[in-house]
């Protein structure tokens, strides 16, 4: 999550030292496989937030008790 974190916050600084952290416990081809799918999550949130697709009702609560839980709301 931090790397991921790292990422979206567009910090040079920060991503380097992120992703220096996954090379060295986890090796650069998990590196590159965690990078992949921080830029896939990335793009497929932006594409549907473009298209206008709207959350189904029923994952409203999920989704909004996830979304206090990762602000440390809850």
């Amino acid at each position: 999550m931090a790397y991921a974190d790292a990422v979206l916050s567009r910090e040079s600084a920060a991503i380097r030292r992120k992703r220096d952290q996954v090379i060295n416990r986890l090796g650069p081809p998990q590196a590159a496989d965690a990078a992949g799918v921080i830029a896939s999550f990335n793009a497929i949130v932006r594409i549907s937030d473009a298209s206008g697709i709207q959350l189904e009702d029923f994952k409203q609560d999920s989704a909004d008790e996830l979304r206090r839980f990762v602000n440390g709301e809850s």
